[in-house]
């Protein structure tokens, strides 16, 4: 086989790192080509440009791979149809969203579609109107059947382009386990980890993924409780260019114009309101975590992605926190911390499915935000007993008021996990351990190629 790995974004190899891996081990031709539009290393996710440098995959250390750079979005489509011999192009998304249509026909070979979550499902929503070509030859490689099935349930509601796009005539469906994931994990040594981060010898950590508070989000009432919840208290931003980490700290005068911006934003609203002056903010969840830590000697631990900002509180109360540019992956940062965690507490994130696959029991609180009490995101943001973020002994749902309650008296024995749910968590949304997603992807791919030639 010879496989392109289509790299948009550096966290692209989140998913696809263990499939370049294993296709080298099988002794096949694997490049991995980057979109190098310098263009997108300003913007919100400049933080994410694929340097090819960058690549967990440059260098002389991963002979057999090449790892190639293109400045133009059609002139990697143009390489997909004319560069001879390629039978796998493996992407995030639909090649429709990426691919100009006249090349998008002249390409022989398979798309494959990696799951990632959610969104493989709620971005097909930008070929709403679109010709779904039947001939094109499209695998989508979900987690699992439940997670597909869930997928489907939503599209029967409120997309149906989804469901016609991963329908049998159009797209083979074949599940193999969250390709995140594989061998190379059981060899992060937890003390090199606690040594990189600054994490005392022996010390385990609680993990928290902050609120992910966005500018960008434009339900009006959705805005209000998010500035009430988050954004009134945020008086440092992330620095999100390319090679350009770290926070700038707003000044008197934009903190005070900010303050005033978002109270005009929270005052008409009652649910905002409520949020802010009954303190069922993130500042009052850092405080109570920051007593759960101290009293069961663990160090708090934060991980925000670089593209959202988050309270001050968290700042100050933070043992450690990890500024990310998500260009190191294969392991990523994320995955070297969970090494060395005991729990793991966020809000509504699909990093669940890292934890859990890590053996780290997580807590999830419930967001308010008027984006998941909408009937479409309420969906995806479950909180019935056996969901994604609600499944007894391996992911607890907490409400804000509840979790900033019960916290500080709340013993980390309280949330251990237990090995027959996490089973049962891992079977309905994640996959099997072994063998590991990238295994029964190429068998897949083997199978397919296999059928193809036998039917001519």
């Amino acid at each position: 086989m010879h496989i392109v790995f289509f790299i948009r974004r550096m966290n692209d190899y989140r998913a696809f790192s263990t499939l370049v891996n294993k296709g080298l081990e099988k002794g096949h031709t694997v490049e991995c080509w980057h979109l190098c539009d310098p263009a997108n290393k300003q913007g919100g996710k400049g933080y994410l440009y694929p340097d090819p440098a960058n690549s967990p995959f440059a260098g002389k250390q991963r002979r057999g791979v090449s790892v190639v750079a293109f400045d133009s979005m059609e002139k990697m489509s143009e390489a997909a149809c004319s560069t001879p011999g390629i039978t796998h192009i493996v992407t995030l998304c639909p090649p429709e969203m990426i691919i100009r249509e006249q090349d998008l026909e002249r390409f022989g070979g398979f798309w494959c579609i990696i799951m990632h979550g959610p969104d493989s499902f709620k971005e097909t929503g930008r070929l709403v109107g679109r010709t779904i070509d039947p001939g094109v030859k499209r695998i989508f490689f979900p987690y699992t059947r439940h997670f597909f099935d869930w997928g489907i349930e939503f599209s029967e509601k409120f997309l149906p382009v989804a469901k016609t796009y991963f329908s049998e005539t159009n797209t083979l469906v074949r599940p193999v386990g969250c390709t995140m994931f594989d061998e190379r994990l059981d060899a992060i040594d937890p003390e090199e980890v606690r040594r990189k981060y600054g994490i005392p010898e022996g010390k385990n950590i609680v993990l928290y993924l902050p609120y992910a508070f966005g500018k960008s989000k434009k339900n009006r009432k959705s805005r209000s409780w998010q500035h009430a919840f988050s954004g009134i208290h945020v008086q440092r931003v992330a620095r999100r260019a390319f090679n350009d980490g770290g926070y700038r700290p707003l000044s008197f005068t934009e903190r005070f114009s900010k303050y005033i911006s978002e109270l005009s934003r929270i005052l008409p609203d009652r649910q905002a309101r409520t949020t802010l002056f009954r303190g069922w903010h993130e500042p009052a969840v850092i405080d109570a975590l920051r007593v759960f830590c101290n009293a069961n000697d663990l160090v708090l631990v934060v991980k925000p992605r670089r593209k959202f900002d988050f309270s001050e509180a968290v700042h100050r109360k933070a043992d450690i926190i990890i500024d990310d540019d998500e260009s190191r992956q294969y392991p990523s940062k994320l995955q070297e911390l969970f090494s060395v965690a005991s729990l793991t507490v966020a809000l509504f994130s699909t990093a669940a499915i890292e934890s859990v696959h890590q053996h780290v029991p997580m807590l999830n609180i419930e967001s308010m935000d008027d984006r998941f009490l909408g009937t479409e995101q309420r969906h995806w943001h479950p909180n019935h007993e056996g969901s994604f973020y609600s499944f007894p002994g391996v992911v607890r749902n907490f409400t804000i008021p509840e979790f900033i309650r019960r916290m500080p008296a709340a013993s980390i024995r309280d949330f251990a996990m237990e090995p027959g749910k996490r089973r049962e968590y891992m079977d309905r949304f994640i996959g099997d351990e072994k063998p590991c997603a990238a295994e029964k992807f190429y068998c897949e791919l083997e199978r397919i190629m296999r059928e193809q030639a036998k039917n001519g």
